[in-house]
């Protein structure tokens, strides 16, 4: 078996409830200094990534580290803590995503390409369970229900620094 590290987005990978990263944050308290956001953000998710870890264990990936990125332009992304996983037991990875098949096949099939939409993700478990096997790398999807069924993100918004207008 070969560990697998990669790198994703961490829009697209955590479930943020009360907002979401981006330059062009608006909130009726007033404007967000995106900046010193994203760095309290990042350092609490570093000090919580053992806390993280020991719980998503189960399902054979851990958090590797943290990044902070932003685009040099806001028209295709926004700001990000992009998480770096490894999967290391593939074997428990495909027991996870099993055990969480009728949540994670209920997001794939939300994702499904129609219209000339183009899905970069899997649209099954057995495609998944199948890349695993051929040791590519997990899919977004499949990791954001197994991370976010598992952690839950309750001081995220004390992590927001507000500008005053």
């Amino acid at each position: 078996m070969v560990n697998i590290k990669t790198t994703y987005s961490g829009n697209d990978l955590f479930k943020f409830e009360k907002f979401n990263f981006g330059l062009y944050w608006n909130f009726p308290e007033g404007n967000i200094d995106c900046d010193k956001t994203l760095e309290n953000y990042k350092q609490m998710m570093e000090k919580k990534k053992d806390e993280i870890n020991a719980k998503i264990k189960q399902f054979g990936i851990k958090i590797i580290s943290f990044k902070i990125y932003s685009p040099k332009a806001y028209n295709f992304s926004d700001d990000s803590i992009d998480a770096e996983i490894e999967l290391f037991d593939n074997k428990l990875y495909i027991e996870g995503i099993t055990k969480n098949q009728i949540e994670i096949q209920k997001l794939l099939d939300k994702n499904k390409s129609y219209d000339g939409y183009m899905a970069t993700t899997v649209s099954s478990i057995n495609d998944e369970i199948n890349n695993i096997k051929e040791n590519k790398s997990p899919d977004i999807i499949i990791l954001y229900v197994l991370i976010n069924y598992t952690i839950k993100h309750d001081e995220l918004f004390d992590c927001v620094v507000f500008e005053e207008v």
